[in-house]
């Protein structure tokens, strides 16, 4: 789950990219408290995906938290 500003700044075009470029695949989608993914790929594929969003994420977003749950 991404919480913060996280709807309508172009998130889910961010993390569609980021997602084919690291051979990560699932889905995400807009809930009351965020943007929430179901993602399967390596560990190491998530783990770059989740510094991308800490690190570079869309211009406009403020991610203010990650939560992440293995399943």
């Amino acid at each position: 789950m991404l919480r913060g500003r996280v709807q309508g700044v172009g998130m889910r075009p961010f993390l569609y990219r980021q997602a084919t470029r690291l051979d990560i695949c699932g889905d995400a989608r807009n809930t009351e408290d965020g943007v929430e993914l179901r993602i399967q790929g390596s560990r190491d594929a998530i783990d770059a995906l989740v510094a991308a969003l800490r690190v570079n994420p869309p211009p406009h977003a403020v991610v203010r938290a990650i939560e992440r749950t293995d399943l």
